[in-house]
């Protein structure tokens, strides 16, 4: 686990990857013993170049990318090798989502709307 985190996701200069493999993009949210789960930004879609590389170097890895871009494309990649015929296996699947001005509307904690779902005090108009 340590050399891949050392070899591709730790920034180096002068690195051969694009620049959404190094530090600044990438962020290990959890490591264990043998996984670590990265939140990573990229600028459009996941590299899957490099995450099929990830699978060439470290066989025993399994990869699993959940994304989302900001106009609403959102997919899953997996992939791992199999231990007994060494033959790669990657499923991917994409679906359109809500786009990022959706979710705020959705989603925006700064909504007039209480969590019930009705009208907070604010919201209800007063009389003229």
């Amino acid at each position: 686990m340590n050399e891949l985190i050392a070899n591709e996701i730790e920034y180096r200069p002068n690195d051969e990857y694009d620049e959404a493999t190094h530090s600044d993009h990438v962020r290990i949210v959890k490591r264990g013993k043998h996984g670590i789960y990265v939140d990573m930004r990229t600028k459009w879609l996941p590299d899957f170049k490099w995450l099929n590389g990830l699978l060439e170097k470290y066989p025993q890895c399994w990869v699993k990318n959940v994304w989302q871009e900001e106009g609403g494309l959102a997919g899953v990649w997996v992939g791992f090798v199999d231990g007994e015929t060494g033959e790669k296996n990657i499923q991917e699947m994409r679906w359109n989502d809500l786009c990022l001005e959706q979710k705020v509307h959705f989603f925006d904690d700064d909504d007039d709307d209480a969590e019930d779902g009705s009208p907070s005090d604010e919201s209800v108009g007063t009389p003229v």
